[in-house]
């Protein structure tokens, strides 16, 4: 119950803002919050429009095109194959097993699902939100309106 809980809050934080329809951002392990909720959005009343997920720390091979398909609109997935915590870091935790989102596209081939491969645009291996951020404008906004 406490893990469905603690995802249930992402609904709780959307349902006390007036906006009918919001968009999500993640960096990180915060794309992780925007995967595990997404899950218990579609019982939310308001649409959810766009997410944006930052270097994300989730596992690229996960379910994103259910995840994709509760959207009204599109999923970018900015990625950074030169990141080097998430090369180094990320795939320890995972046992060398998977590569998260963050690095490489994700697997699911999904019409609201769009990798933004932005690896010359960040050049350089610092994971710092900063750089994501400075590529966000350009990167994401030509691929929401595609």
């Amino acid at each position: 119950m406490r893990g469905k809980r603690s995802l249930n809050l992402l609904i709780e934080l959307i349902s006390q803002i007036p906006e009918k329809s919001v968009s999500l951002i993640g960096y990180s392990l915060g794309v992780r919050v925007i995967y595990y909720g997404l899950a218990y959005c579609s019982e939310s009343p308001k649409i959810i429009n766009n997410t944006i997920l930052l270097g994300g720390a989730v596992r690229r091979n996960k379910e994103w095109g259910i995840r994709a398909s509760i959207l009204a609109g599109k999923l970018v997935n900015v990625y950074n194959s030169q990141d080097e915590v998430l090369n180094i870091h990320f795939k320890i935790g995972e046992l060398y097993l998977k590569s998260p989102c963050g690095l490489k596209p994700i697997k699911d081939a999904h019409p609201r699902i769009i990798n933004v491969d932005a690896t010359s645009a960040i050049a350089t291996s610092d994971h710092a939100e900063k750089h994501y951020l400075r590529v966000l404008p350009e990167t994401v906004g030509r691929s929401l309106w595609l």
